[in-house]
Parts: C-alpha cells; sequence; structure tokens
C-alpha cells in the first residue's frame, strides 16, 4: 500500500521501450498465444468449479510461495479474481498463510484478534491498507476468513510490509516493544535516553511524517536500534504474537527501512528488501512448514535482476521484494501477475477513475484481445520451456504492460524473467468503495 509517488517511481525505474498505444497485434503471435492460453470461466470467489483453475494449480506445482500481483490497488476484477485464487490455493493446494502488503504488526496483531473471535474485516478497520477492506469487492476474502477461522487448518490472514500508519501500529507497536523487553529482562532498554533516540524517530515513521529527522536524530536512532537488536538476537523466539523475539527484530528493522524510503533518495528499494526479510522470517520461521501467499502490487511482487542496466538495489542489489525473494527460492517462489486490455481502475491515493488505455502493440495484452477471449491464464514459466514460447516469450519485441499509468512500465522480453504466470482480463473495471468512505487527504 505504497504512496504513489514512491510506487511510481519505482515502476518508472525500471520501465523500458514504451511502444504506440492501440496498433494491432501481430498475427503470428495472437496465434501462438491462443494455443497456450487456458479460458477463465469467472473472477467470482464464489464459483462453484474449480476446474479452470486447474492449470494454474499444475503451474504452481510444488511452489510453496506464490505471490499474486495487482498493477494499481484499485481494479474490481483484480481484487476478485485474486480472492478466488486464495480461496483455491488454501482448499486445493495447501496454502496457509496470507500476507497481505500492509504493515507487519498490523497484520499480527489483526490475526491475534481475530482467533479471539473478532470478525476478520471489522477487526482489519483502520490497520490494514484501506483499498483491502473498504473496497466492496475485497468482502468475500474476508467472509472467507471468518468461515474458516477456527478449522484445523485455517487461512492465518496477517501481514507483511514495514509500517505505514496503521492504527494498530502507532498505538501498540512501541509500547509492545517495551512490554516485551522488560518481561525478558531488558527494561532498561525501554527507558531513558537511548530508548528516547529510538521511539523520537520510530513514531514519525509511524504516523507517514515527510519531513525528515535531522541527521544528528538518525544517527542516534541507528544506534538505538543497533544495542536493541543486538539484545533481542539473544532471546529465545517463541514464534507467537507478541512473544517473538524475532517478530519484534522485524519491527525495528522494518521502521528502518520505511525511514530510509521515505526520507533516504538514495535507498528507495530499502522498503521492498525489508518486505522480501519479512516474508523469509514468517515462511521459514514463524510459519515454518506452511505454505504462503503474497498479496501485493505487482510491482513489489516481480523479479526485476533482468534490468541489469538500472543502478544498484538496496541489500546487496535487490530492487523489488520479488527480486529478493526469487534469489532465495528459486522455483518454489511462483510470482503472478494480472494484466488487461483497456477500461478504468481506481487511484488509490484520492480515488478518482482512471482510464487503462488499449494495450501496447506487439504486447501479450493486445494479442490476447485480438484472439477474442475474455479472461484466461498463461503460464510463462511452462510456456517459456517450448521452442514456440521461448521465441515470443524471450524476444525483447514482445512486452507485457505491468502499469496503467501514462509514465509507467511497459516490460519487454524475456517476460519469463519477470513473471511466472499471467492472468489476462479483457476489460478493467474500477474498485467500489463502500458507502461513505473518504479517502485519506
Amino acid at each position: 500500500m505504497a504512496r504513489r509517488q514512491s510506487i511510481m517511481g519505482f515502476v518508472l525505474a525500471c520501465a523500458l521501450s514504451l511502444g504506440a498505444r492501440g496498433e494491432e497485434a501481430p498475427a503470428e503471435l495472437a496465434r501462438w498465444l491462443a494455443g497456450q492460453v487456458v479460458p477463465l470461466a469467472s473472477v467470482d470467489p464464489a464459483a462453484p468449479d474449480d476446474a479452470d483453475l486447474a492449470a494454474f494449480g499444475r503451474a504452481v506445482g510444488e511452489a510453496r510461495i506464490v505471490a499474486l500481483g495487482e498493477v494499481s490497488h484499485g481494479e474490481s476484477n483484480t481484487f476478485l479474481l485474486k480472492s478466488r485464487l486464495v480461496r483455491y490455493l488454501h482448499e486445493r493446494k495447501g496454502f496457509e498463510v496470507l500476507l497481505l502488503e500492509s504493515g507487519m504488526y498490523d497484520g499480527q496483531s489483526l490475526w491475534h484478534e481475530v482467533q479471539a473471535g473478532a470478525a476478520a474485516r471489522q477487526a482489519s478497520f483502520g490497520s490494514l491498507f484501506y483499498m483491502y477492506n473498504r473496497s466492496v469487492e475485497m468482502r468475500a476474502l474476508y467472509d472467507y476468513v471468518d468461515r474458516h477461522k477456527h478449522d484445523p487448518r485455517p487461512l492465518v490472514l496477517t501481514a507483511m510490509d514495514t509500517p505505514h500508519g496503521g492504527a494498530r501500529s502507532q498505538a501498540g507497536l512501541l509500547p509492545g516493544l517495551a512490554g516485551f523487553l522488560r518481561g525478558k529482562g531488558l527494561g532498561a532498554l525501554a527507558t531513558g535516553g537511548g530508548w528516547n533516540d529510538f521511539t523520537r524517530v520510530a513514531e514519525a515513521v509511524l504516523a507517514m511524517r515527510a519531513e525528515p529527522p535531522a541527521a544528528a536524530e538518525l544517527a542516534a536512532f541507528e544506534r538505538a536500534a543497533a544495542r536493541l537488536d543486538a539484545a533481542l538476537a539473544g532471546v529465545a523466539d517463541a514464534y507467537a504474537f507478541p512473544d517473538s523475539s524475532g517478530f519484534w527484530r522485524r519491527q525495528i528493522d522494518s521502521i528502518a527501512a520505511q525511514g530510509a524510503t521515505m526520507w533516504d533518495p538514495a535507498r528507495p528499494y530499502a522498503r521492498d528488501v525489508q518486505m522480501a526479510r519479512n516474508v523469509e522470517y514468517l515462511a521459514d520461521r514463524y510459519y515454518a512448514g506452511r505454505k504462503v501467499i503474497v498479496w501485493a502490487m505487482t510491482g513489489h511482487a516481480l523479479d526485476l535482476a533482468v534490468h541489469a542496466a538500472r543502478a544498484d538495489g538496496d541489500g546487496g542489489g535487490a530492487r523489488s521484494m520479488g527480486e529478493a525473494l526469487q534469489r532465495r527460492y528459486g522455483d518454489a517462489y511462483y510470482k503472478v501477475a494480472v494484466a488487461g486490455h483497456a477500461g478504468r481502475h481506481r487511484e488509490f491515493t484520492d480515488g478518482s477513475l482512471l482510464h487503462v488505455d488499449a494495450s501496447r502493440a506487439c504486447s501479450l495484452e493486445a494479442a490476447w484481445h485480438a484472439g477474442g477471449q475474455p479472461m484466461g491464464f498463461l503460464d510463462l514459466r511452462g510456456a517459456r520451456a517450448t521452442a514456440d514460447g521461448a521465441h515470443w516469450l524471450d524476444s525483447p519485441a514482445t512486452t507485457v504492460g505491468l502499469s496503467y499509468y501514462a509514465d509507467g512500465g511497459c516490460y519487454e522480453g524475456p517476460l519469463g524473467d519477470y513473471v511466472d504466470g499471467l492472468f489476462y482480463v479483457d476489460r478493467i473495471e474500477p474498485a467500489e468503495m463502500e458507502a461513505g468512505f473518504r479517502f485519506p487527504g
């Protein structure tokens, strides 16, 4: 749930070859694509038959982390489709944990409350990204979580992002950390000058203040954060909220990463790298042995390693969460994007309705549209393994548009280096907001 400025700066940085819009796709590409695409019958999360998702299930295979991308945070049919895919992955593929692109503390606090009996959607208000709980299309996801929350194998609903102004984070993160320290005999770290140095900057991050602290304050924060992390490293991890040393270490790191993303132009990817570290901790340790779904903007989920010409990223060169996760998990990480030919989407910063122009020439979307299929799925990873598939998907002439903004990204081949699976919806529709909802600012 990034602010548009930071997301669009991220996407623009990796934009390539913005071709002319609305031109006819090459007939050869359209014919090849028609033979590869599996039609999708519905985006409805309540669809009674999931036979049309069997190809998606085979493509996922034995992957233990599946990332479901979205282009703009404001697409009705994308939200519905992703909710349907979550249900399918939970019921048919054994996935048990859903990580939303929202603050990690907010997500863990939310799930703790849901387990105690709270309704998931109501508990998420003011904490999770508002497009994820105030969009009408998202209701089905929360209803599904509630129906299964007391099952032997519930769908855990939580989050993996750095702090983004959630009410739970602002009210409870720092008091919760102080309480944990006191409970482990480390109360001296939660008082005095060092604690004040840490909380002064942390409170600014949690409130999403645009004005950066003074350099001396940031340096004092970094020293205090390092002392806290070193102390917590010596505490055994119980892997249960809120009694988890590893969880609190990730909160300290996440506060620092979000601050760097907001205030340090030299570290635009710090948030993405921290998201990946949070996912790794949750998948490998906190929820060890469980399969994980990551719900995020496509720009975070895709692998950007192919962009050799881009500036070095944060944390060893990574430029996106997906790039870092791809390095860590290889083929066990399966990343999915949703693309459309034309339509409208809702701008998540102010609620305005923006047009999605007709797809670019030589793009998969244009070829898909030319074939006349309104919805479908393409396993890029599998198709690329064939000679014809490699010809089209590895060609720089073939593109896919993963941004609906005029200054966004049109990604050129090899497309399989970015994403593994692609869902197509011919006409993008804007998310519908609940009556009475007002966008912030």
